[in-house]
């Protein structure tokens, strides 16, 4: 049952489900399509396929995505690819945000980094736009439809409303997008006075209602906000809805012609936005849609696809540089260590990319222990190595704070003695002797997990005990640019510890910034053969010391055995 009118437009559809695409096609929230293509089953066809047809169609101008599964990441990366070099925007409503069970449990980027984190790096890296409910997918593919060919801003907004209220409201929600609302200037401010009465605020947001004129003072108003310099873009909040009384249609089509106006005095893009759904008065939807201001309906909708449009107008980040490649006898040693592989080649591969565990030591007897000591300085930390024990703490298997060869010995006897009682059968690689970090330092955990499906990525995140609890991490895939590293550690809850918090030291964000960015062109070169690897903790010391890792955890696939991908 087809809708019994569509709405034509350059929005092109893709949905794995047949049902979707009816309510997408039937839905009143007026986007206008160009094709409406269900891709079923994909038995013959599949979405790489639909994506490139829709990158060479010059009626689509936006292709939006329903994605139940995607059972083909590499085709459809190369289509993303296509589709950025054509200026077409890909948007997608990817189902299954919730965490697949763990397929790694020897570590914890495995139990962290679960299939959708991964899925949310993949459409980072291809400039995919993701959201998360269907009425997001239709708004935000209409305000990519409407600004069309409207020059790239930064995310300095200007906003104008006819509601305190409301204001607070949509003040709140730009917050959560991270929007800047830049004040307004002197001049900006004389031209405000000279129109609205004495006692109407002047600031960006703008309560613009003054003395309810909105034939006169209002047009005037939103034609100051937008010629502010450090505006880039104007959103006008107006509701709309189609149940109106005919005074308020009149009064709100000023609003609509205001804004049309100034879209056309300012060259700068203007949206507006009805905080309420369920469709927009007709007469003013053509005064919108004449004058080439789109219409959103949705406080969340709208200002949500407004940041999305900044953000994918941003300049794409630089090249990755190509990882060197692991010398033969690395990877011949690597392709037969299936599980976890032995402390000293984790070292040793991790060493080849330029990420060294300093200050440390892997002994085999009491005195070698005790010289190692002398070497490294007191105090040290002493562990016990073993490949078939991952987790050390559990069974007393590290010692802190050694402060002399006395403590040292005694140490050693007790770590002898638990892996003896808890760990008879474990394969021994002998005791690690630790310089002790101290200072001020940040607990991180860095590592890389690979996902059967999307490929391998880089994870950071608050470390220590913490990791699995709070779960404040990030991803990316591999391999990393600079840039790319330093938006992962920007996006955790934990970047304000790194900053310097409460009178601490800011902690040196740069080195771990290359740690992540060489932990990239490792995970790149070594593929499906690094299963997982955990730096956990990593020490982030104080600004220009560098940083330092405490334990290493390295699961390798052995060799001839290849990943199963998700269904």
């Amino acid at each position: 049952p087809l809708p019994r009118a569509f709405r034509k437009g350059s929005i092109g559809v893709i949905a794995q489900s047949g049902a979707v695409l009816l309510a997408l096609g039937n839905s009143p929230r007026e986007a206008g399509f160009s094709r409406l293509i269900s891709s079923g089953n994909e038995a013959a066809l599949g979405l790489a396929d639909y994506m490139d047809y829709l990158v060479d169609d010059p009626k689509t101008a936006v292709i939006a995505l329903f994605v139940e599964t995607i059972r083909d990441p590499e085709g459809v990366a190369d289509a993303c690819r296509r589709a950025r070099g054509a200026g077409k925007p890909v948007i997608a409503l990817k189902v299954g945000r919730s965490e697949l069970a763990c397929r790694v449990a020897a570590t914890h980027t495995g139990a962290i980094a679960g299939s959708d984190r991964t899925l949310d790096a993949f459409f980072r890296r291809w400039h995919v736009i993701r959201v998360n409910t269907l009425d997001e997918l239709l708004e935000t593919s209409i305000l990519f439809s409407g600004l069309r060919g409207a020059p790239t801003t930064s995310r300095r907004v200007g906003m104008s409303t006819v509601s305190g209220g409301e204001m607070g409201m949509l003040a709140d929600i730009c917050s959560d997008y991270g929007l800047e609302f830049p004040p307004l200037s002197e001049e900006g401010k004389a031209g405000l006075r000279s129109v609205l009465p004495p006692y109407a605020p002047l600031a960006n947001p703008l309560d613009a209602w003054g003395s309810g004129d909105l034939k006169e003072a209002y047009p005037a108003s939103l034609s100051i906000l937008a010629r502010e310099p450090a505006v880039d873009l104007l959103i006008v909040s107006q509701d709309m809805p189609s149940n109106m009384a005919d005074e308020q249609i009149a009064q709100f089509s000023d609003v609509a012609a205001a804004a049309v106006r100034a879209r056309a005095d300012s060259g700068k893009p203007v949206v507006v936005v009805s905080n309420i759904s369920g469709g927009i008065e007709p007469s003013i939807r053509k005064i919108l849609d004449d004058g080439g201001v789109p219409a959103l309906q949705g406080s969340t909708e709208g200002v949500g696809a407004v940041a999305a449009w900044l953000d994918w107008n941003r300049p794409l980040p630089e090249e990755t540089e190509a990882p060197p490649p692991l010398p033969a006898d690395l990877l011949a040693e690597l392709d037969t260590c299936g599980g976890i592989v032995p402390y000293a080649l984790s070292t040793r591969v991790l060493a080849h990319f330029g990420i060294s565990a300093l200050c440390e030591r892997l002994t085999q007897t009491p005195e070698e222990a005790k010289a190692a000591a002398e070497a490294i300085g007191y105090p040290v930390a002493l562990k016990g190595i073993s490949p078939d024990i991952t987790h050390k703490t559990e069974t007393g298997l590290v010692k802190l704070n050694i402060t002399d060869a006395g403590a040292l010995r005694q140490a050693w006897d007790e770590l002898e003695r638990s892996m003896n009682l808890h760990h008879p059968d474990a394969r021994r690689e002998g005791m690690l002797i630790q310089s002790m970090v101290t200072g001020d330092v940040v607990e991180t955990i860095a590592g890389v997990n690979c996902d059967p499906a999307f490929g391998s990525a880089v994870v950071v995140g608050l470390g220590g005990i913490f990791v699995e609890l709070l779960r404040d991490v990030s991803l990316e895939l591999a391999p990393l640019s600079p840039a790319r590293a330093k938006a992962m550690i920007n996006r955790l809850q934990a970047a304000k510890l790194l900053q310097g918090f409460r009178g601490k030291q800011p902690a040196d964000i740069a080195a771990l910034e290359e740690t992540l960015v060489r932990l990239g062109r490792m995970a790149h070169a070594l593929g499906e053969r690094l299963v997982s690897l955990d730096l956990n903790p990593l020490m982030v010391l104080p600004e220009g010391q560098g940083v330092r890792i405490v334990d290493i955890v390295m699961q390798a696939r052995p060799s001839g055995d290849s990943p199963k991908h998700l269904p």
